[in-house]
């Protein structure tokens, strides 16, 4: 899933869903970052809020944005979703 404004939207069709993008408020991030550094034990990384975007979360680690991380509910689950990137230039 990827976000159109507020709207979730298939990755695979392009089309909008009816369910509403969630934000994340602070604490969240932060328990989350907290769960993410303990999981990879890594203290590098952190996530920040992102302006345009306020159902998600970048994804830095040692201060390098590596991809984002989205919070979703589907029939009353809640999970949050990392979307990573990596360029192929920085495989060399």
């Amino acid at each position: 899933m990827d976000r159109l404004g507020s709207h979730v939207v298939c990755y695979k069709c392009k089309r909008p869903s009816n369910r509403e993008a969630i934000e994340m408020n602070p604490t969240e991030i932060e328990k989350l970052q907290r769960f993410l550094r303990q999981t990879f034990g890594n203290h590098g990384i952190s996530l920040a809020r992102r302006p345009e975007a306020d159902d998600s979360a970048e994804l830095q680690i040692n201060g390098e944005t590596f991809g984002a991380v989205y919070k979703d509910e589907d029939e009353g689950e809640l999970s949050y979703n990392i979307q990573m990137t990596v360029l192929s230039e920085d495989l060399n």
